[in-house]
């Protein structure tokens, strides 16, 4: 069905996303059939941070970002097939990270960078937990202003659709209509019949998960020791939280007619997410960007903060815009029925301001002052944002080997001398 060559294209190196691993046949697999379904020859490799299957899934979840980029700068300098370069795809957490290694070292360098449903801007709320009529609100605004734009993707003709529509959204953004900033504490859940306790609890140690089988009501709660820390109980429901010595415990008991919200359970405490062990051991937390907590991000985050060049002039490295203007693609592809980044739209770099404010990145200083290079790439037609069908996750091999390797991977046709 495609024809191209393998022999004369680049390498192709593909980094797995989060809680995944560098041998999945579903994720990592289908990338590979689709790549060698148009170039045959090509050198594939893909990223294991750990070799053991179950370590590398660890290694996407638990750990410092900044030092698993070290380690991946180390380790694809010493494979000699990528001495002259080669093309990136990211999935996910992936593309993160390897957006990071191209702004960190660079070498090998990556000539095309391929992202897939990753959050350059950050995480604004925990996966499945954005408030589902602002989604509705930010899809319905993006289609308002790509249906504006006709395919054009000149700056030119961004500036003159967004003027056109920009009485349609003044002061439109969902996010206004939010609750002023939580108080902390939950409103009671109500219910009777409570039958099981449910426990998250996140330490330096590790994420536990969940637990469950506690019976027998609130003797069941207080001997394990949570009554103390009681928010709120009504109806035989009950929702509390502990901070305890390098640990967070949020437990909900839960019975017949009580309906659990996972997400309203702990969207007061998504400040946590910048405690200093939070950081250093958990690696979503080290791109999650709260707009209501802007100043804890910026002095805080582990990691977003720094890579996207957003502390200030006189913090500003420059080598990481210098790096990401030497891609000669970089393609950020949004997954259409996203739900597990949030904003979706993060992954063509939409952010926040301080309001609440869902911003396009023309219209933000990032791409304004060039903090990243990404207005010279736009400028230069070397920056692309497009779509993928399905949710987070979901490849099909056929079309990513049609509307990416094809466009993007093959090399150029040269010219024979005359």
């Amino acid at each position: 069905l495609f024809a191209g060559n393998g022999s004369a294209a680049l390498p192709v190196v593909v980094w797995h996303g989060f809680f995944d691993s560098c041998r999945n046949d579903k994720s990592v697999g289908y990338l590979r059939a689709a790549v060698r379904s148009v170039l045959p020859d090509v050198f594939f490799h893909s990223i294991c941070v750990k070799d053991e299957g179950v370590r590398d899934i660890s290694s996407s979840i638990f750990g410092s970002i900044d030092q698993q980029i070290d380690e991946v700068c180390a380790s694809l300098a010493a494979i000699p097939q990528l001495a002259g370069g080669f093309n990136a795809i990211g999935i996910s957490q992936g593309g993160l990270l390897f957006r990071a290694y191209v702004q960190r070292c660079n070498s090998p360098p990556v000539r095309t960078l391929i992202t897939l449903g990753s959050p350059h801007a950050g995480m604004a709320a925990l996966p499945y937990c954005g408030p589902s009529r602002e989604t509705e609100g930010e899809i319905e605004r993006e289609n308002h202003f790509r249906g504006c734009m006709g395919g054009a993707d000149d700056v030119g003709s961004y500036a003159t659709c967004n003027a056109s529509v920009a009485a349609d959204w003044e002061g439109e953004s969902t996010w206004q209509e939010e609750e002023a900033e939580e108080s902390g504490g939950l409103s009671s859940l109500g219910g009777v019949g409570v039958s099981t306790l449910r426990v998250l609890t996140a330490s330096s140690n590790g994420l536990s998960g969940f637990s469950g089988g506690f019976s027998g009501g609130l003797s069941g709660l207080s001997s394990g020791g949570f009554s103390s820390s009681l928010i709120s109980f009504s109806g035989g429901s009950f929702a509390g939280s502990s901070e305890m010595a390098g640990s967070i415990t949020w437990a909900l008991l839960s019975g017949v007619g009580t309906a659990v919200d996972f997400c309203t359970l702990l969207k007061p405490h998504m400040h946590r997410v910048y405690l200093p062990w939070v950081q250093k051991f958990f690696m979503p937390a080290q791109y999650f960007r709260l707009w209501r907590h802007m100043d804890r991000y910026l002095q805080r985050s582990a990691f977003l903060a720094d890579i996207n060049n957003e502390r200030g002039p006189t913090r500003r490295n420059e080598t990481y815009a210098a790096n990401v203007r030497s891609l000669e693609r970089l393609v950020l592809v949004r997954w259409q029925d996203e739900t597990m980044i949030s904003p979706p739209q993060s992954s063509w770099f939409w952010s926040h301001d301080r309001s609440g404010n869902l911003l396009p990145l023309q219209e933000q200083p990032m791409f304004a002052e060039d903090w990243l290079g990404l207005r010279t790439l736009h400028e230069k037609k070397k920056l692309h944002f497009t779509t993928m069908p399905g949710s987070h996750g979901i490849i099909n091999p056929s079309l990513f080997a049609r509307e990416f390797v094809s466009k993007y991977l093959i090399p150029e046709p040269t010219t024979a001398a005359a």
